[in-house]
């Protein structure tokens, strides 16, 4: 499920067509602890630890927890 729709545009260049996410089968194939978002175009990133979210290993859990962050970001 693609979720980089419910993330605003990067904070620096204005444009979403970059964005990138963290799969979240390559999450749990590597038994990730974090997730992360960058912009392509002007290589920003934001990336959430799972001590922010309760120490917890679940990919949606985080990917909301990121999104909290991302879109809090000043534009």
């Amino acid at each position: 499920m693609n979720r980089l729709n419910e993330f605003k545009p990067c904070p620096i260049c204005g444009q979403s067509d970059s964005l990138e996410l963290d799969e979240e089968v390559f999450f749990y194939k590597y038994k990730n602890s974090c997730v992360y978002i960058s912009c392509n175009r002007c290589r920003l990133g934001l990336y959430v630890h799972g001590h922010e979210a309760n120490y917890s290993r679940n990919y949606q859990i985080l990917v909301g927890k990121l999104k909290e962050k991302w879109n809090a970001i000043k534009r």
